[in-house]
Parts: C-alpha cells; structure tokens; sequence
C-alpha cells in the first residue's frame, strides 16, 4: 500500500528495498550480487525509484531502474 509508504517512511522504503530484492532473487536466478538502492525519494508524490543491479557472469554488471508510485504504473527499465 503506497499511502503507508509515506506515512512510516523511512522504515517503509528499507522494507520495499527488500522486498524487491527478495522477488529479484527468487525470479531471477541468473543474476548474482544483487543490489537494490533508492535513488529519488518523493513522499509528497508517494514516488520511490531504486536501481537494481547484478551480475549476470563474472564481471559483467546490468542496471535496472523501477519506480513505484501512487500516480503510475510499475515500470522496469534499462538504466
């Protein structure tokens, strides 16, 4: 629920971190060292973007961008 996102930030946002990480990891098992770290905050907006990152072989790093927010759709991008 996005509304409580704002309302127990910044607690919410760490559990949405590793919430996307743990669906990451399970529905992704090609990628290794996954990290998921927020890059913008707008509470005001209700709006969270992370990049995703991970290995897909030794050395070779992809990105991913994901945003979520009360005025749009989910959306997973290269970044």
């Amino acid at each position: 629920d996005l509304a409580s996102l704002q309302r127990d930030a910044p607690v919410s946002y760490e559990i949405l971190r590793r919430e996307v990480r743990a669906a990451v990891l399970a529905y992704e098992p090609r990628l290794r060292n996954v990290r998921v770290e927020p890059t913008d905050v707008d509470p005001y907006k209700m709006r969270v973007t992370f990049l995703i990152s991970g290995e897909v072989a030794p050395g070779h790093r992809v990105h991913f961008e994901t945003v979520f927010g009360s005025q749009e759709k989910t959306a997973v991008r290269h970044a």
